[in-house]
């Protein structure tokens, strides 16, 4: 199986951060889960590959993998039938196991659900308030009150991301993960870099050393959701983590940005780190397609 056969497929266009632009069509759709129209989402999962495939006025979204080999992830962001049934007709595909993705609506598709049990929204999205964020009011907030205070009486130094920074973050990066999971996160500076229109970083340092890092995409409108597709603190900063989230809500709030997407999680640990900002949940499915499209589905 080779991916450079995609670019046989009549209307497949490969993606890169040098044609990013490429991604623009998202930016006239809308989908309560906000990663499904997000361009950084795709730059980031879709590092090992990224194609777009458009027929007529109609695209699609494709990747390999990121955590396995031989596997291709398709993403539907207008939820569009009959572009994905003419995409999994093409033969060049029938040796590629196809897995559609970040699905709100399992029942619009004829497939066989499966278990997520390594990406992103194994537990559901977490879409935050960032007007209840920044005000931290009332007894469901508590928690994460006293956490947010903790760090703020810490007096960590908060700095915008910035190029000659990256140094710094990707020593926090090899810090904080072990070298065969730091990919993504190195991936997300560089888009950071060349989509800096909407894509931003905040940086908390400790002296000259980084120990906090968080991304967030702004939104078009402002009534769509902000994104953030990564928060990474060093170990033994309590109430970092809470400490620049709820500062991230803070500043968006204060541009008019009323929601934060902090999407899903792979695991129970990071769900609950999440469930402290008291988010409105957005379960997502993945559905085994397959070569042959809606026909081998008995369709």
């Amino acid at each position: 199986m080779r991916s450079d056969h995609f670019k046989e497929i009549d209307g497949v266009k490969r993606i890169t951060l040098a044609n990013a632009c490429d991604l623009d069509f998202l930016n006239n759709l809308r989908s309560p889960d906000s990663y499904s129209v997000s361009p950084a989402y795709y730059l980031m999962t879709g590092r090992r590959g990224l194609w777009r495939y458009s027929r007529e006025s109609e695209n699609i979204l494709f990747c390999i993998h990121p955590n396995q080999d031989g596997v291709i992830l398709l993403f539907n962001p207008a939820r569009s039938d009959s572009i994905v049934h003419h995409f999994l007709e093409n033969p060049i595909l029938a040796s590629w196991p196809a897995r559609i993705c970040r699905v709100d609506q399992p029942d619009h598709y004829p497939w066989q659900q499966l278990e997520e049990d390594i990406l992103d929204w194994r537990f559901p999205v977490c879409i935050l308030d960032t007007g209840q964020v920044s005000a931290l009011a009332g007894s469901k907030f508590a928690d994460l009150r006293n956490q947010f205070n903790r760090g703020f009486k810490q007096g960590f130094s908060l700095f915008p991301y910035a190029p000659e920074l990256k140094g710094k973050v990707s020593d926090l990066i090899g810090a904080w993960k072990e070298p065969e999971c730091q990919e993504p996160y190195r991936e997300l500076l560089e888009i950071i870099e060349s989509c800096s229109d909407r894509n931003q970083g905040v940086i908390a340092m400790d002296g000259g050393k980084a120990i906090g890092f968080v991304h967030f995409e702004t939104p078009l409108q402002n009534d769509n959701p902000a994104n953030s597709l990564s928060l990474i603190c060093a170990p033994g900063y309590r109430g970092l983590e809470e400490f620049m989230m709820v500062v991230i809500c803070k500043r968006l709030r204060a541009q008019g940005i009323k929601r934060l997407n902090i999407g899903g999680s792979e695991s129970q640990g990071l769900h609950r780190f999440k469930m402290k900002f008291n988010p409105v949940q957005i379960p997502l499915v993945t559905l085994a397609a397959f070569h042959g499209g809606f026909a081998r589905a008995g369709i």
